[in-house]
């Protein structure tokens, strides 16, 4: 009776384990998307900067290059949904 408890215990503790893992790696997965969208807005910010200041136009400011570059994705995404 006493070893029916322990190993009753034994499987809730070892299904604790597996769903506290799985909770983490999907939390890890979220983080990992967010952190890959993050970087590569930053980066088509950066293009959008370093593209005019190359053709020698007013600098564009961080505020206005992140306007720019929402309006180029939501371009992207109404050309993928055609």
């Amino acid at each position: 009776e006493e070893a029916k408890e322990e190993a009753k215990e034994e499987a809730a503790q070892k299904h604790a384990r597996l769903a506290s893992q799985s909770s983490l790696q999907t939390a890890m997965g979220r983080k990992s998307a967010l952190v890959e969208n993050a970087y590569a807005f930053a980066l088509k910010q950066q293009e959008v900067m370093t593209r005019s200041a190359a053709s020698g136009d007013e600098l564009v400011s961080e505020e206005e290059s992140v306007e720019r570059v929402e309006q180029l994705l939501r371009e992207e995404a109404r050309a993928d949904r055609q």
